[in-house]
């Protein structure tokens, strides 16, 4: 069974702080940006670039988090804490939508902190309900059921409709959680609420997708048809598109366990198609999975495979996101104790700056007192000098040791960012030449533990899966030497070998891709040629440069790979007949991070710096490499390494 994940709502609801709703979102938009111009800078403007910025919560993340941070800067201005809290609140929501919950959890307890003291309790109540869905996403459960808890005890002071959403995020706290008979207690109760009050289709919607979701996971099919039917109805009447994709899996997943697999996989490719306006890659994955298994069973096994090949890539993604989200949270613990450092640095200059005016004071003191008592004139100047020269000498030692600190922390910054750069390129050339053997590997691997693949057709792919690990484990280790290297900063390591040999190693690593899409490879190299270079690199860029011209070639195209020498040099040249390339992508194709990367003619996805670390390597090897292409006509590139005595 695929653990389906229950949808969460999350509703910001307050009274009498704000502007009142108006009917289409990009006229409200505009309404709000005519006013905000010809407001005055009070707190009738903080509210407005809160409206704005609550405007753009769903549509554009980086607008919202700028007009948050405008309603920040004016309220603390005007000291208006109300507006405050509002605006941590919404920089806090638009922080969740990009999953940087570190920074969100701060500034929801900003907002809760004023709240509380200002006795706004409808916004206390809804902050308690936004810090429980970060929790939530953060997959800390009790943590998550802690804030809801504390969220429903301030909500039922107002009206039951209050209520609706945090029962709702509480069923799904304790279905997450395994505690089914507690989840349909509190579904019930919304349920309840949401029928007796006529309360927001879309909230009614996703509560009875939830309950569908826990009788499945109970063993009441029936049941959860029933809700699960009613969901899906709703939400396509509110055009709730995800809604409507959630309630197909979950049915999907009901007919494969009475194992209906043509009801199943027409009703998964439904959902499918309901993906290409969404942007869940966990829902994307359970659809690939359901339909995959759909296949599988009714006995096509090529469309299974293509389909648990998707669901792999995906999943491997999604873990790839999840790892960097973790390393993103380390780096915000970093940029915390650096902002710490910063405050540090800014209160010795607030310091310096009020003994600066003291002394000022003090001499403005010492020169009326030296009028006023003439005869004290002497004595008193005397003293002045020796206390400005004192006052000066702390002040010098002060501030170098502001220039040291500041130097320390740029060193340091410095060496964070090689670091991640380092961090950077080997997760993307690991991603970029390692994934897809692997994913390949698992997918026939699965097929062969399944056993939907008979004895004979076992005995056929042995032979190709021992090719494929062999291939696979060569490139993992020239790709553990090449991060070495750049560990290390080392050069390259010298050695001889047969060029030949290592053309046709890498031809049959990307002969399976190349058939897949009909393109027709020619090895010219057909003599022995001994090269002394760093082999692990010169493999790497190889192996690149082939794929790169079978990524960008159409079916019948040619890839050929041939070489020329003179007494300096062998020049190594990879041609192919395919779509070629655009000015705007020739003039940035070796550097690296460029984000021009095109995609291959099959939609393939590039990691956008092969090309660079190509020519990385080749110029440690003290070679060079150039290229040539016209646009729909192919490409052809050509490296040297140069003779070593």
């Amino acid at each position: 069974m695929i653990d389906h994940l229950p949808r969460l709502i999350c509703f910001v609801l307050f009274t009498g702080c704000l502007i009142g709703q108006v009917h289409g979102q990009q006229a409200k938009i505009h309404s709000l940006q005519k006013k905000i111009a010809a407001a005055a800078n009070d707190t009738t403007k903080v509210n407005l670039y809160y409206s704005l910025s609550r405007q753009y919560w769903n549509k554009n993340t980086d607008s919202a988090m700028l007009m948050a941070d405008k309603a920040i800067e004016l309220a603390t201005e005007l000291h208006f804490e109300k507006g405050l809290a509002m605006s941590y609140l919404s920089k806090g929501i638009t922080f969740t939508s990009k999953g940087r919950f570190p920074e969100a959890l701060e500034f929801q307890l900003k907002s809760l902190v004023l709240s509380e003291k200002l006795k706004l309790d409808d916004l206390s109540g809804n902050i308690n309900s936004n810090i429980g869905i970060i929790y939530s996403r953060m997959r800390n459960y009790e943590k998550a059921r802690e804030f809801y808890e504390r969220s429903l005890a301030i909500m039922e002071k107002f009206t039951p409709a209050a209520t609706i959403s945090v029962l709702i995020n509480l069923g799904d706290v304790c279905e997450k959680s395994k505690e089914y008979g507690k989840a349909l207690e509190y579904d019930f109760r919304a349920l309840e609420l949401c029928r007796k009050e006529e309360e927001d289709g879309f909230a009614l919607a996703t509560l009875l997708c939830n309950l569908g979701s826990i009788h499945l996971k109970i063993g009441k099919k029936t049941e959860a048809i029933d809700y699960l039917e009613e969901s899906s109805a709703l939400s396509e009447k509110l055009d709730d598109r995800e809604g409507l994709a959630y309630c197909y899996n979950l049915m999907a997943e009901i007919y494969q366990q009475n194992r209906q697999w043509k009801q199943s996989t027409q009703i998964g490719l439904k959902s499918l198609a309901l993906m290409e306006s969404l942007g869940s890659n966990e829902l994307k994955k359970e659809t690939y999975h359901i339909l995959s298994e759909g296949y599988r069973k009714s006995g096509d096994y090529k469309t299974a495979l293509y389909y648990k090949d998707r669901e792999v890539v995906l999943k491997d993604s999604l873990i790839t996101m999840e790892k960097e989200r973790e390393v993103n949270n380390l780096l915000t613990s970093y940029k915390l104790d650096k902002k710490q450092q910063e405050i540090d640095l800014l209160n010795k200059d607030r310091i310096i700056k009020v003994k600066e005016l003291e002394k000022k004071r003090q001499e403005q003191i010492t020169f009326i007192s030296a009028v006023i008592f003439l005869v004290l004139l002497a004595g008193t100047l005397l003293y002045a000098n020796r206390e400005h020269h004192k006052s000066n000498q702390q002040l010098r030692l002060q501030k170098e040791e502001i220039i040291q600190q500041k130097e320390l922390i740029t060193h340091q910054n410095q060496e964070l960012q090689g670091v991640n750069r380092i961090k950077d390129r080997l997760l993307a050339v690991i991603g970029h030449d390692l994934r897809g053997p692997l994913n390949s590997l698992g997918s026939l691997l699965l097929l062969m533990q399944k056993k939907s693949i008979g004895i004979e057709e076992i005995q056929q792919l042995s032979t190709l899966l021992t090719d494929e690990l062999k291939l696979t484990r060569n490139l993992l280790e020239n790709l553990l030497t090449w991060a070495r290297y750049q560990l290390e900063d080392s050069g390259p390591s010298l050695s001889h070998f047969d060029l030949k040999a290592m053309v046709e190693e890498n031809l049959k690593l990307i002969d399976r891709s190349a058939r897949l899409k009909g393109v027709i490879i020619n090895n010219q190299v057909q003599e022995k040629i001994d090269l002394h270079a760093d082999q692990s690199m010169i493999d790497i860029v190889i192996r690149n440069l082939v794929s790169n011209a079978v990524k960008y070639c159409r079916e019948g195209d040619h890839v050929s790979v041939s070489f020329t020498s003179s007494n300096d040099a062998v020049y190594v040249s990879v041609k192919d007949t395919g779509i070629g390339m655009s000015e705007t992508v020739k003039s940035s194709i070796f550097s690296i991070g460029s984000g021009t990367s095109q995609r291959g003619t099959s939609n393939e996805k590039g990691a956008g710096l092969g090309l660079g670390l190509c020519k990385e390597l080749i110029e440690k090897n003290k070679g060079t490499i150039v290229f040539e292409s016209e646009l729909g006509k192919g490409s052809r590139f050509t490296f040297s390494i140069p003779f070593r005595k």
